[in-house]
This record gives structure tokens, C-alpha cells and sequence, in this order.
């Protein structure tokens, strides 16, 4: 057990020794796992955490995606690296409370985790930070956005999520010189690079499915129309039903404002109540999909025999078993920030910006789930 100064907390206790067995040679390239680390110094795995973490920061280590935590080259003689390192914001849009905030940036298995987690795979191999920022207020443009002109007056590069940019915050961004790759469709001639999830595809994968599956009343649950990803899956609806000659009028829309828990269990909530003959259902959200299992459950109804359900995106649940019962559709997240660092990555490393680039991403469609998914960090 290593030494512990009086009043030092642990996970320093923890690092210090890390750091000394580094020195010492023990640990030359991968460092221990954080349960392994927490069962050898007997503490807490989020203390074991903070400690690994706190090497990062300190550039001594580095986290990789899916691998570990290993040992950068030089850890310890490389002062200079601080002077040169770049800053690449992240801002995202996304409506709630701080919980669900919270637990939408840590989770691994959510949709802004597995962006953040892509962000740092490419960005912690070159040095260069990044710097989370939270846009409250998503319809404001960015050169009126003083909380965001504050946040980001240090950025160097940003990539941008669930913000639609429009024309005239483009041209702000031109003016900043501030490197941009945006999630979403490409807007007109652009300065600004562009990683389209192509939501309109998987909209209309997910209503061609049920279509096929004999669904003639299908409810859809999604956000608010108005924004951008909405309106391209219901366009991508309306192309599956028109390709069967059938009419709009098979499918009802229940939106709801935010992403906030109440909103989404009201939108359930309509649904069990007034589309009771509903045969099959779009969920485009993880916490819509949860929360309609649990409805159907509470009225008797069974999925797919009853109701078949497809999920556009990423699911949570304490109660994996329910999951072997529907479809998914989603896009890896995490290669579609990888190639957004990429891009920025370029452009800052060369201190010039390249050509706008707009790369487009298939989705991938998942016939159910057959195993429990281990090691899943639930929203709720």
C-alpha cells in the first residue's frame, strides 16, 4: 500500500503512486484497468477513476476508446507540450435537466457519449483538449450567443451537436476563423464542414419496416417538428409510406418539446389513450422507446406479437430483457465524431483550413437484441 499524507485525498494517493511505479518501470505502456486499480489500492472504483483521470490532465496518460488507459510517450520530460496544445470545443444542444444532462455526456452507451468518446480517441493521440459547452438556447444565432461568444473566445477548432447551423452563423464562423465541423445536412455554400447523420434514411427504414411487418397504424414518437432531425425522419416516413401507395393518414405524430422525462411520458401517456388500436410504433428517442415498453406492458399489450416497436437511436433501461423484443436503428456515434476530429484535427495541426468537407453516414438497422448488453450505465 503506498503512503498517505495526512489529509491528501485518495485518488491523489492513488496517482502519486501511479506515477512513481511509472518512473520505476512497473508500468511501461498500458496502465491497470480502473476495477483492477480500485481492488489493489482498496478503494472506491470512482476514486481509482478520478486517479487515471487526473493523469490524463496531467498528460502523463491517455484514454483510448474501448482499450484502456496507456502511458503517453515521455510523460515526464515534455514541458512544452502545454504551451502548443489547441482547445476544441464541444457544443451540443440538448434540452433538460442537469441529471439527464449529466448522465447524456458520461454515459459510453448514449448519443453524446459515444460522440465525446470519439472526440477524444482521435484528439488525446495529438494533444489537443477539449472543452464542453452546453447551448441553452438553441434558436439564438451564434453571433448573438454571448454566453456561447464566451465560452468558446479560447477555442481554436468546435464541432457542433444537435444545433442546426443556419447561413448567417456560418458566415459568423467564417469571420472567427474558428474551425467548425457541424452535425447535420450541409448548409449551401459552406466554409464549415459537415457529418450528416442522415436521419431522413433512417426514418424511413424504420416506417418500411413495420410496413412490412403488416403495421397499418403506426404512432410515432419524436421531438418537436420544428427541429431539423424531426422534419428529416418524417420525410423519410412519408417516402416509405408513399412507396407503398399508401396515404399519410396510417401514421399519427406525438411530439414533445424538450427531451425532458415528463414531457416524453405525457407524449406515452396521449398514445396509450388515444391510438389504442396502434399496431406498430417509431420511437426516435432511447427514453421514448423505454417508456412506451413499460406502457404496453401496463396495458397487457405484447411486443412485436401485439405491437411491433422500432427505435431510432440508442436505448436505456435498468431491465435489459425487455430489449430482445424490438428493432433498432442507429449510427455509430462514435465513428461519426471520430471523423469530425479527424477534420479538425487536420486543419489545426497544418494552421490552415482545408476544403469544406460534408461526409453522410448510412444508418444500420438491428434486428432485435438477443443477449443483455453487460457493464450499461442506465439514464434512470
Amino acid at each position: 500500500m503506498p503512503t498517505v499524507t495526512e489529509n491528501e485525498p485518495r485518488y491523489v494517493t492513488v496517482k502519486n503512486a501511479l506515477i512513481q511505479q511509472i518512473k520505476d518501470g512497473k508500468y511501461t505502456n498500458r496502465l491497470p484497468a480502473t476495477k483492477n486499480l480500485a481492488e489493489r489500492f482498496n478503494v472506491a472504483y470512482m476514486t481509482a477513476d478520478r486517479a487515471l483521470k487526473e493523469l490524463v490532465n496531467e498528460g502523463i496518460a491517455r484514454r483510448e476508446v474501448g482499450r484502456g488507459t496507456f502511458i503517453n510517450p515521455d510523460p515526464f520530460f515534455a514541458p512544452s507540450l502545454k504551451s502548443q496544445t489547441r482547445t476544441v470545443g464541444f457544443a451540443y444542444g440538448l434540452i433538460g435537466d442537469q441529471v439527464m444532462q449529466k448522465a447524456a455526456l458520461t454515459s459510453p452507451f448514449s448519443f453524446f457519449g459515444q460522440v465525446l468518446g470519439g472526440l477524444h480517441t482521435v484528439f488525446q493521440e495529438s494533444g489537443i483538449n477539449v472543452q464542453c459547452h452546453h447551448l441553452h438556447d438553441l434558436d439564438q444565432p451564434l453571433a448573438q450567443h454571448r454566453e456561447f461568444q464566451a465560452a468558446s473566445a479560447h477555442w481554436d477548432g468546435m464541432v457542433i451537436l444537435n444545433r442546426q447551423l443556419k447561413n448567417d452563423d456560418v458566415a459568423y464562423l467564417r469571420d472567427r476563423d474558428l474551425k467548425t465541423v457541424s452535425f447535420g445536412p450541409p448548409v449551401g455554400r459552406q466554409n464549415v464542414s459537415f457529418v450528416d447523420t442522415n436521419n431522413e434514411a433512417a426514418g424511413h427504414m424504420a416506417m418500411a419496416h413495420l410496413l412490412a411487418n403488416g403495421c397499418r397504424k403506426v404512432a410515432v414518437l419524436d421531438v418537436a417538428p420544428d427541429l431539423w432531425h424531426a422534419r428529416d425522419r418524417q420525410t423519410g416516413i412519408n417516402r416509405a409510406q408513399a412507396e407503398l401507395g399508401l396515404g399519410r393518414s396510417i401514421t399519427r405524430t406525438f411530439n414533445h418539446e424538450s427531451w425532458e422525462h415528463l414531457c416524453v411520458q405525457d407524449a406515452v401517456h396521449q398514445l396509450m389513450e388515444t391510438a389504442q388500436d396502434t399496431d406498430g410504433i417509431i420511437a426516435c428517442s432511447g427514453i421514448a422507446a423505454m417508456l412506451a415498453l413499460e406502457a404496453l406492458k401496463d396495458k397487457g399489450k405484447r411486443v412485436p406479437e401485439d405491437v411491433s416497436l422500432v427505435l431510432i437511436g440508442e436505448y436505456y433501461s435498468r431491465d435489459w430483457r425487455q430489449a430482445s423484443f424490438f428493432t433498432s436503428i442507429k449510427t455509430n456515434m462514435a465513428d461519426l465524431a471520430t471523423a469530425a476530429a479527424s477534420i479538425i484535427e487536420t486543419d489545426l495541426l497544418s494552421d490552415q483550413e482545408g476544403p469544406a468537407q460534408s461526409r453522410v453516414f448510412a444508418p444500420v438497422f438491428h434486428q432485435g437484441y438477443s443477449t443483455p448488453i453487460v457493464g450499461h450505465t442506465p439514464l434512470f
